[in-house]
């Protein structure tokens, strides 16, 4: 492949293929050549890796964790690397995903997820997850999925679940003290 100036001065990309034709004795006869103008096909193909590009820097940059799952295969953005700890070689699949994140509960996340998924995942669910370090914390999981395909979307409510919990019990001990005056 190469590229060429036409009359009109604009640059094409070229594709070259060619062939020797040689005579019975092995000397040379002849060569077939064929040029293709793949100058589109490389256009669109830019724009395609491009087009690759943006949606990766948006899904990397994402302050949420964002999981694809295709056939098993999970691909995890940094953020979701974030939340659980886990490295995106840490957890390469499906089975991974639950087993490390849920341990002995993975079966039962397995079906309230299959559940979920049957009915085109109606809204979000908080599961507790045990990140790599041990520490468990409760996430808010939400997904869709098309074909063999999903699209999970973490995050991670444990802070405010706790400061809520924390507001819950000043609002009681309130209370308590102004109904005991």
């Amino acid at each position: 492949e190469f590229n060429m100036v036409r009359k009109d001065g604009s640059q094409v990309y070229i594709s070259f293929e060619g062939r020797i034709g040689k005579t019975t004795d092995g000397h040379f006869k002849q060569t077939h050549c064929t040029l293709s103008d793949i100058t589109e096909q490389r256009k669109a193909e830019k724009a395609l890796r491009e087009s690759e590009e943006r949606f990766r820097f948006m899904v990397e940059q994402l302050q949420a964790g964002a999981v694809l799952v295709e056939n098993q295969q999970l691909y995890i953005n940094k953020y979701a690397q974030k939340i659980t700890g886990f490295s995106a070689d840490d957890i390469k699949t499906y089975d991974d995903w639950f087993d490390k994140l849920y341990g002995k509960d993975s079966q039962k996340i397995k079906e309230l997820y299959m559940a979920d998924k049957d009915m085109a995942f109606p809204e979000p669910r908080i599961v507790p997850v045990t990140r790599k370090d041990g520490v468990v914390r409760s996430i808010e999981f939400a997904a869709y999925s098309e074909k063999d395909r999903a699209l999970w979307f973490l995050n991670d409510i444990t802070d405010k679940l706790d400061a809520e919990k924390a507001l819950r019990e000043s609002e009681e001990r309130f209370k308590s003290l102004h109904n005991a005056s």
